[in-house]
């Protein structure tokens, strides 16, 4: 109960002596965090299509004579068989199935160089067709641009609650010698520096998320049709992200702190 009331009396302190400071910051990193929640809004999907592009380079649509074929059963043993030498095919999907041939397409292990679509088209004596084309080589890079994008601006927000939080840490540390004189331990110290960092992240975040949610999201969805609210799930992750970013990036400046002797 004596360290709940040390604790309470240590935030209330901190706050009176950098009100100012702390709601500036809360209302910047507040209004930043719901424009990154914006643009999550509208690109979240981004990765997801990357990963698919990716998968694509190892696509491709390739038919099979079923003179060929023969009594043989067409499956992806077969087909690994047919190629042995080449990359293995990791997973087949029959496309159609017509009076000649059976039209597969073929996700191999890795992407296919030119010189070994060559032989798989003589073996099958079809042109076999890659499913990734030069569209999506340039949606690849104009999505990377966009996730580097928000990733930077997410950065930015983070820096700047880094920043604040260090100086609210380095500018109290006289506060920190007082609890080790007083027989407090490290534990219970690096509690009350984190505390306050820790609840102006999230503080700032969940005002951040309401400011999204009740005017930006609403703001910009009339302009854009198509985007999508962050399901409850991403918000959590993202939050947990900002945490957990917090703390790392605080224990250097922590731990300094507390390995100053006592005078």
């Amino acid at each position: 109960m004596k360290k709940l009331k040390v604790l309470f009396s240590d935030i209330s302190l901190v706050l009176r002596r950098n009100h100012i400071v702390i709601v500036i910051f809360i209302m910047c990193a507040s209004i930043s965090t719901a424009c990154v929640l914006t643009f999550m809004s509208k690109f979240k999907d981004e990765l997801t299509y990357l990963e698919e592009v990716e998968k694509n380079k190892r696509k491709y649509n390739i038919a099979f004579l079923k003179d060929d074929v023969g009594e043989n059963e067409f499956n992806i043993e077969y087909v690994n068989k047919l190629f042995e030498g080449f990359p293995k095919v990791i997973n087949m999907q029959l496309i159609e199935e017509e009076r000649y041939a059976y039209y597969a397409q073929c996700e191999f292990e890795r992407e296919l160089e030119h010189e070994e679509i060559k032989k798989i088209n003589s073996i099958v004596k079809y042109e076999i067709y890659a499913l990734y084309s030069l569209d999506d080589a340039s949606n690849s890079v104009e999505h990377r641009f966009i996730i580097t994008i928000i990733l930077l601006v997410f950065l930015l927000v983070a820096f700047n609650t880094l920043n604040l939080n260090r100086y609210l840490i380095q500018k109290n540390k006289y506060r920190f010698k007082i609890y080790k004189l007083c027989g407090a331990g490290k534990l219970f110290t690096l509690s009350i520096m984190y505390t306050i960092p820790i609840v102006i992240t999230a503080i700032s975040f969940g005002l951040g998320t309401l400011i999204y949610k009740l005017f930006l999201f609403g703001f910009f969805k009339k302009f854009d049709t198509t985007l999508l609210m962050l399901s409850p799930n991403l918000v959590y992750i993202t939050f947990f992200a900002n945490i957990v970013f917090c703390f790392i990036l605080l224990l250097p400046t922590a731990l300094s702190v507390m390995k100053r002797e006592v005078l």
